[in-house]
């Protein structure tokens, strides 16, 4: 297969995998991102829930209570032979509203058709002392009458009606005087007379009034206790102040009326005349109390009034009031690293690797698929040469076409020219085979330079010889003493290719001197050969020392060879623990500089 056909497979994989892992991260990450939306959605609703049952398990008492105030209550001083608006001292009986009951309860009021406003806070001038008396205090009086006239030049009557139920409560039995509530009498049976059955006399109407009443005392004191023990809401109990008196109490309820005033008032309607009864709740305190009771729970919570009551969700509404509970919008905590997302990151890093790991094995196998056909190319080309001269000069030989000796001679010397040519071929192509394998058969001596060179020299020079140039030794006297610990065979390998390539590449040139030298650097000894040839330029530089890198086109322009020698010599010197190196300079021609370890 072609190299663009290997890598045109490769990118179309990775062009289906990237996109399908990254569809499938998104998508996760999506379905991630929503369960956890959902999962504090949940919790958040669970924290509202709890929030509202706590607020309305604080307000049921205070509304409760509220609801179950005596219609004889909102009058300041009553008796039971007084009807219900009209104070006097005469038998006067305080009510208990006289003083301030609770602190979220800022006044409470009687207001009449006619626009008139009363509150048991406020009493008439007259007993303003009867008042101070039984418990209150001239500020409270002033007070009170400041916030009548608040509600009185803000709310009307007929503001008040149209929110208010017209369903009355149940018949209750009568209401006794305060002092009457703190008996713990038993409570007895009463049966009311039957339908149809003969109506008493006065006299006995009278008395069976008065029993109604000790019996309806009980009643009254224990269902107020039950309340104040248990804490649930209970019917209203209303009570006249005569059984003369026909009274008809309307169901209480909380209501936003004027800015922002939170009223919760019922109807009543005394011998047929209409009024309303009510209190006027501190809504500024009791949010303040109700957002701290929840301050652990939602801490950035808004207590906002429903007006209307249309089209408001029940999910966030108080039972108790018109109210409902906002919060902030719903922001989901920044998770990093969720256990998802993990997986997510370790797959992506594992295709990634992956990817780049079969790219590089793909470019490993393309450039030695390429290699392997240059170096086919360029063996069978580097083959053919000295086959040919073999095969022609042996067959003029064989069939004596040839009658001079000295031609014979020549021809002889040119095939064995040929032989040394296909052996160091043959030799350098089995020692990389040997290096690529890891295999070095070569054994490392202790010697100096100078004896190193003497061993490999003279090899070195009839090479020179050959192509009829002339090998320069210049031995600098340290450079000669100098010791080193490597691999004779592999020197004389590295330095007779070096000369070689010398002898191939600068044939024609007016300088036919191949310079050696040796000179000791620091823990280091540098070996160079230097030629006066065309020299390398940049862009060949490059591929210098990559095995196989020229053709068989190439090398019929230049010179032979296969592109394996100065691979090959690098590969030797590093496996003894050198280096080699290509030498850029001003002077003419190519530098090659061994370096060998130095033994101090």
């Amino acid at each position: 297969m072609r190299p663009w056909r290997v890598w045109l497979c490769f990118g179309l994989s990775l062009a289906v995998a990237l996109p399908a892992l990254a569809w499938l991260t998104a998508t996760t990450l999506e379905l991630e991102r929503a369960e956890l939306s959902a999962r504090s959605q949940s919790q958040r609703e669970e924290l509202i829930r709890l929030a509202l049952w706590r607020m309305d398990t604080k307000l049921t008492p205070l509304i409760a209570r509220e609801a179950a105030r005596p219609v004889m209550a909102y009058t300041s001083f009553y008796s039971v032979s007084t009807p219900p608006g009209s104070q006097t001292a005469a038998s006067a009986v305080p009510s208990p509203l006289l003083r301030q009951p609770s602190e979220f309860v800022l006044l409470h009021f009687e207001v009449r058709a006619g626009g008139r406003w009363t509150s048991p806070q406020r009493p008439d001038p007259q007993l303003n002392e009867l008042a101070v008396s039984n418990g209150t205090t001239l500020a409270n009086i002033r007070l009170s009458d400041a916030r009548i006239g608040q509600l009185q030049s803000r709310i009307s009557y007929q503001q008040i009606v149209e929110h208010l139920p017209e369903q009355s409560e149940p018949p209750a039995p009568v209401a006794p005087p305060p002092e009457a509530l703190a008996g713990d009498l038993p409570l007895e049976p009463f049966t009311y007379p039957a339908k149809g059955a003969s109506r008493p006399t006065k006299g006995g109407a009278k008395a069976m009034a008065a029993d109604l009443v000790r019996r309806q005392e009980n009643v009254k004191s224990n269902t107020i206790r039950e309340l104040t023990q248990q804490q649930i809401p209970f019917q209203t109990l209303q009570s006249p102040a005569s059984p003369d008196l026909a009274l008809d109490a309307g169901v209480s309820r909380p209501v936003w009326l004027g800015d922002d005033h939170l009223i919760l008032a019922r109807r009543v309607t005394v011998d047929g005349e209409p009024l309303v009864q009510g209190c006027w709740l501190d809504w500024e305190k009791l949010q303040a109390s109700l957002k701290s009771d929840v301050a652990d729970l939602l801490p950035e919570v808004r207590l906002t009034p429903v007006r209307g009551g249309g089209g408001e969700q029940p999910a966030h509404l108080l039972a108790t009031l018109p109210v409902r509970l906002e919060v902030p919008a719903l922001q989901l905590a920044d998770v990093r690293w969720t256990p998802l997302r993990l997986s997510l990151a370790i797959a992506w890093i594992c295709l990634l690797f992956a990817a780049v790991a079969i790219g590089v094995l793909l470019g490993g196998v393309v450039s030695l698929s390429q290699r392997r056909e240059a170096f086919v190319s360029a063996v069978t080309h580097e083959l053919r040469t000295p086959l040919t001269t073999f095969r022609i000069y042996a067959e003029m030989l064989d069939e004596d076409m040839v009658d001079s000796d000295s031609q014979k001679k020549q021809y002889l010397h040119t095939l064995h020219l040929e032989a040394n040519r296909l052996s160091h071929l043959v030799e350098n192509v089995l020692a990389y085979a040997r290096l690529e394998r890891g295999r070095h058969s070569g054994q490392q001596e202790r010697l100096s330079v100078d004896e190193l060179l003497r061993r490999i020299v003279p090899r070195l020079w009839e090479r020179a010889k050959q192509a009829d140039m002339q090998l320069v030794v210049k031995e600098v006297s340290e450079g000669g003493a100098a010791v080193v610990w490597t691999d004779p065979t592999a020197v004389e390998q590295i330095l007779f290719n070096l000369v070689d390539n010398a002898c191939k590449y600068a044939p024609r040139t007016a300088d036919r001197r191949v310079h050696l030298s040796a000179e000791a650097s620091g823990r280091h000894v540098e070996i160079r050969v230097r030629d006066h040839g065309p020299g390398i330029s940049p862009r060949d530089a490059r591929s210098l020392f990559r095995p196989f890198s020229k053709s068989a086109q190439q090398a019929a322009v230049s010179a032979p060879g296969v592109g394996l020698g100065l691979a090959l010599c690098r590969r030797l010197a590093r496996q003894i623990g050198g280096d080699l190196r290509l030498e850029i300079n001003d002077q003419p021609g190519a530098c090659f500089c061994l370096v060998l370890p130095r033994q101090v």
